[in-house]
């Protein structure tokens, strides 16, 4: 009888509710900001240093404006040239990429994060921050290749055309990378669960 009754008691299973639901907000956060680590990772390390390691073959690399404004290197004609690393013969086509598939690097990493989200609305608003995180980051890249106040490089950066255009671009592709993933992951919720 008192099972009965410890069973049927409606604290006890909304305080399991409670705890079930405090450790799925937690997962779901963790979730997040490990989706928007494993992006700024990609961006920092793969993005950024394909960018880096871009030049021509014949002149000494100086990403310059590609890496403040990163825009003009998806317009770069540009050979792949890593600094320092010399790869094996038969890698040597590696060498003929040009500067502008940094433009299908960075799209590529943003459809990559938004299919991880579970929700259209959030792989959009994640790849909308994650704007801000790569415009902060170009700033830290350039003052540091080249030595200038990091106040000096956002003062260059908002008293220039070329740094509200980089904005512009970079909030078109990768929300449209994000609206792309998103539907990505719908398109396969949708067949996994079909009627």
């Amino acid at each position: 009888m008192l099972s009965n009754e410890l069973e049927n008691d409606p604290s006890e299973k909304t305080d399991i509710q409670v705890e079930q639901k405090k450790k799925k907000k937690f997962n779901i956060k963790w979730m997040k900001g490990a989706n928007m680590f494993m992006g700024f990772m990609l961006i920092f390390f793969f993005f950024f240093g394909f960018i880096c390691n871009t030049g021509d073959q014949f002149k000494q690399q100086d990403p310059g404006n590609k890496l403040l404004f990163v825009y003009t290197a998806f317009v770069s004609i540009d050979k792949f040239n890593p600094l320092g690393l010399y790869l094996p013969g038969f890698l040597e086509w590696v060498y003929l990429f040009p500067l502008w598939l940094s433009v299908f690097i960075f799209f590529g990493i943003g459809v990559y994060q938004a299919y991880r989200e579970d929700f259209l609305v959030y792989s959009i608003k994640n790849n909308i921050i994650m704007i801000v995180i790569i415009i902060v980051l170009s700033w830290i890249w350039y003052s540091w290749l080249y030595s200038t106040f990091i106040f000096t490089v956002i003062w260059w950066y908002f008293t220039s055309i070329h740094g509200y255009l980089n904005i512009l671009v970079l909030l078109f592709l990768y929300v449209g990378a994000g609206i792309l993933g998103g539907y990505l992951k719908i398109n396969k919720y949708q067949k996994e669960h079909q009627l």
